[in-house]
């Protein structure tokens, strides 16, 4: 009897099925007595043995091929038949369910995708689209992916919040490179929603299709991946009071260069002071030196206002330049500073006692206001007494100076005595401990809270005891520390030269 091609088509299904089948029932796990024989095979180097021993444990390529296209044959004859007969139809619904059984087998042996896009096989051809298997590890995936799309949120959220801080003093290389990162991480895997770095995360998955990495293990892999991100981009926030010492560092060298006056050098120390206080605004010495050059352009208000954020952070020296920023304020809105100069010319007008030195040592008593400024300054330094204290020596000379000099414009010369003998004990002190030295922080302070401000503030306090005499020293000292960067200093030195030539 002659068979139809369409019988022969399910004949020849039939044949290569049962062999696939046959080939996938062998055991798993190789019996010990093969495992004895294989090591003599080896041994002996009878590859026949070594081959009779594996031969087609698992199924080859082509065989799993060979069926499949033998099934696309039974299709293709199906339709060409005019009519089938039942007992065929039957025959091919019997081998389907037995083809469905092989799927493990298949999906492991044959990447179909691949198969399918190479041979160009039609949607209705189901043997072709047999979902991968499913490996145990995937039962999991669910939490890789939410993991994974976890990490891809806090890691964007983090990089959009650090990439503004290095922009904050102007263009940044750091900023840059991790604003260039950010947008790369961003196209990767989406935005910055939920949605979209799921999206972002399926993305990755389609990458992963054409790598060697088992389908079972890519999500896990996906997952450590953008988990390092995650753990970098805390790192990296976890560094940002690091790189705000960093630029605070550079800020102070290129204020100190050519001696502090080049006006470049202060624009670009300053851009350094503020991308630092927008990396850590804890940052106390970068608002104390943004406070210091406001101060050096006559920003008085943005002065204030870094100095004292820094004190609140326990800058002494910071609270020093605050008090004293009170105390000159008094100095100007009394016209203390002009009756200077009328002072030294013997104005009749001022004339409060014997000696023009004694008329400037009690200078801020020529008006009944209240010195709202000084009592300020004086609240603010008493506050700090026990920071001081434990400051260095530096910082607790400049507190002594200060605190003096505010009881000093109250009248109160015995307690300014106090203070300021205190502080020129210490300024001696200083002087032996880093002689032959270079201390950049004592550069800083030494602008506004100098050397000559305890010499200059005792000799007033001591004429003001009408202890001429003795001020005499202190006011030579004052004329040979005058600093021309602190305008009170300037002013005294005058004082100086009267009293001493």
């Amino acid at each position: 009897m002659t068979l139809t091609p369409l019988e022969n088509a399910v004949q020849h299904y039939k044949d290569r099925l049962t062999i696939l089948e046959s080939v996938g029932t062998y055991p798993a796990s190789i019996p010990f007595w093969q495992i004895y024989l294989l090591r003599w095979a080896v041994e002996s180097r009878s590859y026949s043995l070594m081959r009779y021993i594996f031969y087609q444990r698992y199924p080859s390529y082509q065989l799993v091929i060979n069926v499949l296209l033998a099934r696309d044959t039974v299709d293709e004859n199906s339709f060409n038949q005019n009519q089938d007969s039942s007992k065929t139809l039957k025959t091919i619904n019997e081998l389907d369910k037995r083809l469905k059984k092989q799927q493990n087998l298949i999906t492991e042996t044959v990447d179909l995708a691949e198969n399918r896009k190479l041979l160009k096989r039609p949607d209705r051809n189901w043997w072709w689209f047999f979902p991968p298997p499913v490996h145990p590890w995937d039962r999991l995936d669910w939490l890789w992916g939410l993991l994974t799309a976890g990490f891809i949120v806090v890691s964007l959220s983090l990089a959009a919040n650090i990439v503004p801080r290095f922009w904050a003093g102007g263009p940044s290389t750091v900023g840059s490179v991790t604003a260039i990162g950010t947008s790369l991480l961003s196209l990767l895997l989406g935005k910055e929603s939920f949605d979209q770095a799921i999206r972002g995360r399926e993305a990755l998955e389609r990458r992963f299709e054409d790598s060697q990495i088992p389908r079972h293990l890519q999500q896990e892999v996906i997952c450590i991946a953008t988990g390092g991100i995650f753990v970098f981009m805390i790192g990296f926030s976890l560094s940002l009071p690091q790189m705000a010492k960093f630029y605070n560092w550079r800020g102070e060298r290129q204020m100190h260069e050519d001696g502090g006056w080049n006006s470049d050098k202060l624009a670009s120390a300053e851009s350094n002071f503020q991308r630092a206080i927008a990396l850590n605004p804890d940052n106390a010495e970068a608002h104390f030196n943004l406070g210091w050059l406001y101060e050096r352009r006559q920003n008085l208000d943005e002065a204030r206002t870094e100095y004292k954020i820094a004190m609140q952070g326990g800058s002494v020296i910071a609270r020093v330049k605050l008090a004293r920023l009170y105390i000159l304020d008094d100095q100007e809105k009394y016209g203390t500073s002009n009756a200077v100069t009328s002072l030294l010319k013997e104005d009749s007008t001022l004339k409060l006692a014997a000696t023009p030195s004694l008329r400037l040592a009690r200078l801020p008593h020529l008006t009944n206001h209240v010195k709202s400024g000084t009592m300020t300054a004086f609240h603010i330094l008493w506050e700090g007494k026990e920071e001081a204290q434990h400051a260095d020596k530096q910082e607790e000379k400049s507190w002594y100076t200060a605190i003096g000099w505010t009881r000093l414009q109250q009248g109160r010369f015995d307690q300014a005595l106090f203070y300021l003998d205190e502080a020129v004990r210490l300024q001696e002190e200083l002087k032996q401990e880093t002689e032959n030295q270079v201390n950049d922080r004592n550069r800083l302070t030494s602008a506004y809270v100098s050397n000559a401000h305890s010499y200059c503030l005792r000799a007033q306090v001591l004429e003001g005891q009408g202890k001429q005499q003795i001020a005499k020293d202190d006011w030579d000292k004052c004329d040979r520390l005058t600093n021309p960067s602190a305008p009170e200093v300037d002013i005294w030195s005058e004082v100086a030269k009267q009293r001493l030539y």
